[in-house]
């Protein structure tokens, strides 16, 4: 697994600014720009991995060089906690990865029983512990399956609700609760008639990104797909601005002029919100713009399935480049039109104290270094403030002929 033994080092759619993706140049003559003499600087997985440290080391008060040994076993602590939960499904209770200025570690939650921890020698050889603990009243899938089964009459009965997520450290749910609302956890859990209920209350606005009547200029472009049957190449991004996604305009160099984009499909139900487009008027390549936004991106290499304590970032036409950390890969957004009914626990939802959010960055990639893990749907803000709060959809919902363009 990549980081386990050593560090590596180192648009829009009418109105989506071509923030997450690169395309190449044109693919035909008729073209409004043309072409460029310089010699354009590429942006390698290592120069956004040195980008991202930097804003480790911001979050958690650590060294730049600490921020990078822990960013590069981070990949291996998701597979081995995602292994966990598949391997003992009966027993998970819940994973994550703790990040302070003294602390990286994995730990683990099963229900009571005999010790099934997978010490996994290799992590900690290389300084990444794992401890495990055996108290968890119930399983994590038992809970998810609770809010999945009963988050519709979860709703009628508790309108003030904007999101809720079984927490991976607890037994609890957590329920999130719109700006204004002072109802209390034991009011909380009469209405909905649980236990383990705790609550938090969202800052300001809750919404899709592009929500609110502002232009479709807001919106960002994520990565690139090749569909494996036809080979069509497109571009990824948020399904829920996808109705007037019709052009977008390079990103840089920008010559402010726009081009049409075809509609390709989309996953836009209780588990998703992405769409993917064709771009005839130039050639799609697997790169996205991501910290650093100049000359040629950076190359996409692989797809990542997040964890709770997971470090990622983001690329937005709004709020450009911020990072945080995963508080829930069970997210289910419930404010009105997050998804066409309800939706599931399918959302990843990711809180930082330096992350941004505001409308605008609808469909904007979600990565760390060269590993994708989803495109961006909404969060909280306070009007022009952006919000340390965000939700994504998972790149595992694309249908399985689309899968991502790389060399």
């Amino acid at each position: 697994m990549r980081g386990i033994i050593a560090v590596r080092l180192g648009g829009a759619l009418m109105g989506v600014a071509l923030v997450g993706t690169f395309f190449g140049p044109p693919t035909h003559s008729a073209t409004a720009h043309g072409p460029s003499t310089s010699v354009a600087a590429i942006s390698t997985p290592s120069e956004e991995l040195l980008r991202h440290a930097q804003f480790y080391a911001k979050d958690y008060n650590v060294t730049e060089v600490e921020a990078l040994r822990r960013l590069g076993l981070m990949t291996a602590a998701e597979q081995y906690m995602t292994s966990m939960e598949r391997t003992h499904p009966d027993r998970f209770a819940g994973a994550w990865i703790e990040n302070t200025a003294d602390t990286f570690a994995v730990h683990v939650r099963f229900t009571a029983g005999p010790e099934v921890l997978d010490p996994h020698t290799a992590l900690v050889a290389v300084g990444l512990p794992i401890e495990a603990t055996y108290t968890a009243e119930t399983t994590l899938a038992k809970r998810i399956d609770l809010t999945n089964t009963a988050n519709g009459e979860w709703i009628k009965a508790l309108p003030e609700m904007v999101g809720l997520y079984p927490d991976v450290k607890s037994d609890d749910i957590v329920v999130v609760l719109s700006n204004g609302s002072r109802m209390t956890s034991a009011e909380t859990e009469e209405r909905l008639g649980l236990s383990n209920v705790r609550v938090e209350y969202a800052e300001g606005t809750v919404g899709d990104s592009n929500k609110g009547g502002l232009r479709m200029t807001s919106c960002t472009t994520g990565f690139t797909v090749i569909n494996s049957s036809t080979l069509n190449k497109s571009v990824a991004t948020a399904a829920h601005c996808a109705d007037s996604f019709q052009q977008y305009t390079k990103w840089e160099p920008s010559d402010g002029v726009y081009h049409t984009m075809n509609f390709r499909g989309q996953v836009r139900d209780a588990n998703a919100d992405i769409a993917w487009y064709g771009t005839p008027a130039h050639e799609v390549r697997p790169r996205f713009y991501g910290a650093i936004r100049g000359g040629e991106g950076t190359e996409q290499t692989s797809w990542g399935a997040a964890g709770v304590g997971s470090h990622l970032c983001h690329q937005g036409k709004t709020t450009d480049y911020s990072c945080g950390d995963v508080t829930s890969v069970s997210y289910q957004p419930t404010y009105a039109g997050a998804c066409p009914s309800t939706c599931n626990s399918s959302f990843v939802r990711v809180f930082g104290s330096n992350l941004k959010n505001l409308p605008g960055d609808s469909g904007g990639p979600w990565y760390r270094d060269s590993t994708i893990y989803g495109v961006h749907k909404g969060g909280q803000y306070n009007g022009s403030i952006p919000g340390q709060v965000a939700y994504y959809s998972k790149y595992l919902y694309l249908p399985t002929q689309q899968s991502l363009l790389t060399n």
